[in-house]
């Protein structure tokens, strides 16, 4: 695969999307010196961290290889950013709801 062709992790468009330097830029301009080959093992150190807990919690029985294939999809990097722009959303309220008591007609 081309250079050119790789597909690289992005913040949502609702926050004017952002790429590696541009990461990289942002925590530099906050303090904390980066460059864009930081960032990245960053992202990807957390995403594989994510990927292990999912085949553990799954049962899905993943290698080593292919969790380390999981947290560099784009797809599931997008899906783990969506959580964790919910649970920011709703300020560490649980994303997960129990489900609602059913009444009983004594209840009513």
């Amino acid at each position: 695969m081309s250079r050119g062709n790789k597909k690289y992790a992005t913040i949502g468009k609702d926050f004017d999307g952002m790429d590696f330097r541009g990461m990289a830029k942002a925590m530099t301009g906050s303090g904390i010196k980066m460059n864009h080959a930081t960032a990245r093992n960053i992202l990807l150190s957390a995403m594989h961290k994510f990927a292990k807990s999912y085949n553990k919690q799954f049962n899905h029985n993943l290698t080593k290889g292919e969790v380390k294939k999981l947290a560099a999809n784009p797809y599931f990097q997008s899906g783990v950013g969506s959580l964790v722009q919910d649970i920011y959303y709703h300020k560490g309220a649980s994303i997960i709801e129990s489900p609602a008591k059913k009444t009983s007609i004594k209840d009513e």
